[in-house]
């Protein structure tokens, strides 16, 4: 079942039954990728990967006006019929070419089927890694710690800073507690789905694709195996790369090294002032040759 909610921007736009609650995180403004010399013009071909609802899409299709070749991808079966539903509705989609398929991407060689945890109250964190997810949860509740430890400072003085730390010292534990992590992924409707995976390699030469203008991607974890997906031969064809990832073991400068390896020359990865607040790894990254 799909609800719909009218916005400011983008008009009406469908999504998944329970995701009400991250609405405004779906729908919200994604102007943050168009930086740093990012853009897209009509007749342009861009491939969404981690097309969750299609708020990129739409937002990408406001700028260019229309006239743009939407190749998109999501495998999560619920995301995926709001996705259809927003591409069919929108009026300002009508010029455009959409491609859409219920797949993730993934590497070179991997397997072609992967288990997605899919959170239906939470829909655009739905991720293949559900530890790294645990860990920016984790996060989120030593950053609630450090802000406790200093208020109770700021307003006891040395004994709230001894109060503070004990406070901050539960707080912090609360997320590794087996009890708090089973209520936190029944409260968020944690669901395992089994869904295909195929590469961009695989995309470009079934479909006949002869540029990708811009490659969009945002997948929860798993960006990196998405550009390993990308064989010698289709790394010409794309001129701009827009990324949001976790920077989990090296794996931002193991995305930007692939991203010179190919012929990006100018690269920049910035933290999303959210992020900072929450203490998570999150970054975005910003691609043009």
């Amino acid at each position: 079942m799909l609800l719909s909610r009218e916005t400011e921007n983008l008009g009406r736009v469908y999504f998944p039954l329970g995701a009400g609650a991250q609405f405004d995180d779906l729908v919200a403004e994604i102007d943050e990728y168009f930086q740093h010399g990012i853009s897209v013009k009509p007749g342009d071909v861009v491939f969404d990967v981690g097309a969750n609802i299609g708020a990129f899409a739409l937002h990408a299709a406001r700028r260019a006006q229309g006239g743009l070749t939407f190749y998109g991808f999501e495998p999560i079966a619920p995301v995926f019929q709001a996705l259809e539903k927003n591409f069919a509705a929108n009026p300002l989609m009508a010029s455009c070419q959409p491609h859409l398929f219920q797949v993730g991407l993934t590497a070179l060689g991997a397997p072609d089927f992967a288990e997605f945890h899919y959170f239906k109250r939470l829909p655009c964190d739905t991720t293949q890694h559900i530890d790294e997810k645990r860990g920016e949860f984790e996060a989120f509740f030593a950053a609630k710690a450090d802000a406790l430890e200093m208020a109770w400072a700021r307003a006891l003085g040395p004994v709230g800073r001894v109060v503070g730390r004990v406070v901050g010292a539960f707080v912090r534990g609360l997320p590794k507690s087996w009890l708090t992590r089973w209520a936190f992924e029944f409260g968020i409707g944690t669901t395992r789905v089994r869904c295909p995976l195929e590469t961009i390699d695989a995309v470009v030469h079934r479909e006949g694709v002869e540029r990708i203008d811009l490659l969009k991607v945002d997948v929860e974890g798993a960006e990196l195996e998405v550009l390993q997906g990308i064989g010698p031969q289709t790394w010409p064809l794309v001129r701009q790369v827009v990324l949001e990832g976790h920077d989990m073991d090296g794996r931002l400068a193991a995305i930007e090294a692939l991203l010179r390896d190919n012929g990006f020359t100018q690269i920049w990865s910035e933290v999303p002032p959210l992020a900072i607040e929450r203490k998570l790894n999150n970054f975005v990254l910003h691609a043009l040759r």
